[in-house]
């Protein structure tokens, strides 16, 4: 009787063991496909960016179509992408990334084909019949400049950028489910902030609109909300087969660093060989300068701002080239100060760092007339008061580029 009971008890145990471990099992979350109806926007974002953390090339099309509203202006674009991620590439543009793009672009009635690329040291850049532009270790600045705003916001961020879908002011919202281009998507939304004239934070004229797939988690769409709405279609994820990440052709035309800047900068700037307009001013030691006085001379002109961090670090190169050519009467430097809100700010910060050069100080009028938009900018003029040569932003090579070039203008 008592085995009996004791086997009884034991059968009992197991059976009630067994019922435990069923319910301990059944209650452990379970890896079940995402329901539109729970999910929950970091669900989304976090398992986006796992996906997207594990791509290593990918291949995709994009289809840009006419802006949302009525604009002049607006291109259509159709171009296919082959990004591979790389760590050691400088991020230029296209994140820590090799990347190559070919297309069309219709703007304003004319269609032309385009195509560029970078391999981590090497920016190469056509549009329609014009040579391939080819650029050695670009600057971010260089590639903006050519690309422009259509070309360079075309690429699909997120699968580049290290951290994908970095929200801008306030953070993404979760806007529910949408059609995209016959596809489900979450639609996750992100606004820049601002502050106003009364210091609180106000949602500002940013937005960015991430359509992403239901089903792959990946990004398939993007719309500012003005302007812009693209349909991203993936070819190939982490295609085996080695891309060139250079454009092939033989009508190439490769430029320096210097001479990049200088054909960006000529599209605002003064025009090559175009006399410089007149002016006149003085100089915070009270020297008088002016546009005829300088005629048989050649001039160096430096437009900065103390509040200008690039102008800055140009500066002491400009005072080398000071020092370099002072003993020379026929060579004049000058740093022209502009955009100052204290009209003391830029003498103070000249005579701080004890610059020797001439500088005038605050005058926007002079800079206007040179057609300065962006700082430093540099213009190198001649014997005959015509503009020889002119660049834009920070060089680590300036000072010898403008000391090759006022030597040939010596010669001449």
């Amino acid at each position: 009787m008592k085995e009996r009971t004791q086997i009884l008890i034991f059968m009992f145990l197991c059976i009630t063991l067994s019922n435990f471990s069923q319910e301990s099992i059944e209650t452990k979350p379970r890896q079940i496909p995402f329901s539109s109806e729970s999910i929950s926007l970091d669900e989304i974002l976090n398992k986006s960016r796992e996906i997207l953390h594990s791509i290593e090339v990918i291949e995709y099309q994009i289809t840009q179509q006419k802006a949302l509203k009525k604009r002049h202006g607006q291109p259509y674009i159709n171009a296919i992408f082959t990004c591979e991620k790389d760590l050691t590439v400088k991020d230029v543009g296209f994140g820590k990334s090799k990347l190559k793009a070919q297309g069309t672009i219709e703007l304003n009635g004319k269609n032309e084909a385009f195509s560029f690329s970078y391999d981590g040291h090497t920016f190469k850049y056509r549009r329609g019949t014009a040579k391939n532009k080819v650029i050695k270790n670009p600057t971010r600045k260089i590639v903006m400049g050519y690309l422009q705003q259509h070309l360079f916001m075309l690429q699909a961020f997120p699968y580049t950028d290290e951290v994908p879908f970095m929200p801008l002011g306030f953070g993404y919202k979760f806007e529910g489910i949408e059609m995209f281009n016959g596809e489900e998507c979450f639609k996750v939304k992100t606004t820049s902030a601002v502050i106003n004239s009364k210091g609180e934070i106000v949602k500002g004229k940013r937005i960015k609109v991430w359509y992403i797939s239901s089903k792959s988690f990946l990004p398939i769409g993007f719309s500012d909300e003005k302007f812009y709405k693209q349909e991203i279609t993936i070819k190939s994820i982490n295609k085996s087969d080695k891309k060139s990440y250079k454009s092939k052709s033989t009508n190439e035309n490769t430029l320096s660093i210097s001479q990049a800047r200088m054909e960006l900068a000529g599209e605002k700037l003064l025009k090559l060989m175009t006399n410089t307009p007149d002016w006149n001013a003085t100089d915070q030691n009270g020297k008088s300068y002016n546009s005829e006085s300088l005629k048989g001379k050649v001039v160096f002109i430096d437009f900065w701002g103390s509040w200008c961090a690039p102008c800055k670090k140009a500066m002491p190169q400009i005072e080398q080239l000071y020092k370099h050519y002072k003993n020379n009467k026929n060579v004049i430097i000058l740093g022209i100060s502009a955009n100052e809100k204290d009209n003391s700010a830029s003498i103070k910060y000249f005579n701080n760092k004890k610059y020797s050069y001439t500088h005038i100080p605050n005058r926007i009028d002079i800079a206007k007339k040179f057609k300065v938009e962006y700082y430093p900018t540099v213009y190198i003029i001649n014997k005959q008061g015509k503009v020889s040569y002119y660049e834009t932003d920070f060089s680590q090579d300036g000072f010898h580029n403008w000391k090759k070039m006022i030597n040939s203008l010596l010669n001449q």
